[in-house]
């Protein structure tokens, strides 16, 4: 938590001018810079915590740092020229800052518009300012999502137009041209800045997209994890997605894709965008060849969540249960499953209707065998067993055994009764 002397900040970013994307490659953290103040400049100060936002469709929260100054005013003349390309620097105030955290993609817009405590972000009340106050809440909020999950999805396109899809399905890979190079491993880049200056002497220096190609690589080398989620898209469709099953190879054969990894891919069947929220498809229809994509996307892009929410539990744990009720014999759409679960977390008591044989015992059979039991401890000696039984297990006077210890007990024949010793809370 802060303490009452520190304050926190958002400073906005206007793409048009200044785009974090372009001008946070080969940025890391500890990194300095300096930012314009147009207002609350009485009240910032040294050690008070920012957030660095960018505006626009693709807007969200790219970084946050730490003031290092007290605001100051412009020294430097401006020329005609700068004035005019880049208008942010009229303001006569600035104020200097270290970056302590610096995102790939930004937490989206979207995710903060809808989160419990950052919708009320002043910038989303009145967004036609550089400078904007953050509550301590909120601060501690955005913290939060500053984290990178231990998980990550991504959007790779599988060729111009998803031309590549079939290499990229039949060979159960995901890849990326680079012409006149080499493995990005023998190159041993240390960080993306690194990565970027060797990536000079390649086709990726001499056609000015260096910055790009650093960023891009430095994902499929370094950032993408094994068991992270992929999707590929295509020609206003998404292909396939899969789970990363292995590291960053270099591979020299048929194919002019490769620079390479290893997918399992769980779904093969094309599916429109054209039915996914406004958002998603605009992001979907980026020239970028790959970023990644917030869990609430993915679950969109899957089936887990429509375009109007997200349905309760993670995307992660919904399409590892549809896995398993698929491996089971049984079907479900991602919608079905989502709901019913979204249902049993919010009321605990569900209803389920529908004509015979569509699958409603089985679907609660099954589900329920895939949550995790009550945490029952039992020690079985020659003569006694004891176990833990929940409160539940006592009724109308009545011991009831859990069936989970059957087979420790020598049950008599029906008709043939037999005394059995109990202990309960130490009483005979």
């Amino acid at each position: 938590m802060a303490t009452n002397q520190q304050r926190h900040w958002l400073f906005q970013a206007n793409p048009k001018y200044y785009d974090l994307a372009t001008e946070f490659v080969g940025k890391v953290k500890g990194d300095t810079d300096s930012w314009d103040v147009t207002g609350y400049r009485q009240e910032m100060h040294p050690g008070d915590t920012v957030a660095i936002w960018q505006s626009g469709q693709y807007g969200g929260i790219w970084a946050t740092g730490t003031l290092t100054s007290e605001p100051y005013d412009r020294s430097e003349e401006l020329t005609t020229e700068e004035r005019d390309s880049r208008p942010y620097l009229k303001a006569n105030g600035r104020v200097n800052l270290r970056y302590d955290s610096i995102r790939n993609d930004p937490i989206p817009r979207l995710m903060l518009q809808e989160h419990h405590i950052l919708s009320g972000l002043s910038i989303f009340t009145f967004a036609n300012a550089t400078n904007f106050p953050v509550t301590s809440e909120q601060w501690d909020a955005i913290q939060e999502l500053m984290i990178d999950p231990k998980r990550r999805f991504w959007k790779i396109s599988a060729g111009k137009g998803g031309s590549e899809w079939q290499y990229f399905r039949d060979r159960s890979i995901i890849a990326i041209e680079l012409k006149d190079s080499e493995s990005i491993a023998d190159l041993g880049p240390l960080s993306r800045q690194d990565l970027r200056a060797k990536l000079e002497v390649t086709s990726w220096g001499s056609e000015g997209n260096i910055g790009y190609g650093a960023r891009l690589f430095w994902s499929l080398y370094r950032e993408m994890k094994v068991g992270d989620l992929v999707c590929t898209y295509g020609r206003g469709n998404i292909l396939g997605w899969g789970e990363v099953t292995g590291g960053y190879e270099f591979v020299e054969d048929d194919f002019l894709y490769q620079h390479r990894r290893a997918v399992e891919w769980r779904s093969t069947t094309s599916v429109p965008v054209s039915g996914f929220s406004n958002l998603l498809r605009r992001k979907l229809f980026r020239n970028e060849t790959m970023f990644s994509l917030t869990e609430r996307e993915f679950a969109e892009i899957t089936g887990v969540a429509g375009a109007n929410g997200f349905n309760g539990a993670t995307v992660v744990d919904l399409l590892l249960a549809l896995e398993a009720l698929s491996s089971a014999g049984l079907h479900f759409t991602p919608w079905q499953l989502a709901t019913f679960s979204t249902a049993l977390q919010t009321k605990g008591f569900v209803i389920l209707s529908g004509i015979s044989g569509t699958g409603k015992t089985k679907l609660v059979q099954h589900f329920a065998a895939m949550l995790p039991s009550h945490k029952s401890k039992s020690i079985s000696t020659e003569d006694r067993i004891v176990m833990t039984v929940m409160n539940s297990g006592l009724k109308y006077g009545a011991f009831v055994i859990s069936v989970r210890y059957y087979d420790m007990l020598d049950l008599p024949m029906p008709g043939h009764p037999r005394d059995i010793k109990i202990s309960l809370n130490g009483e005979w």
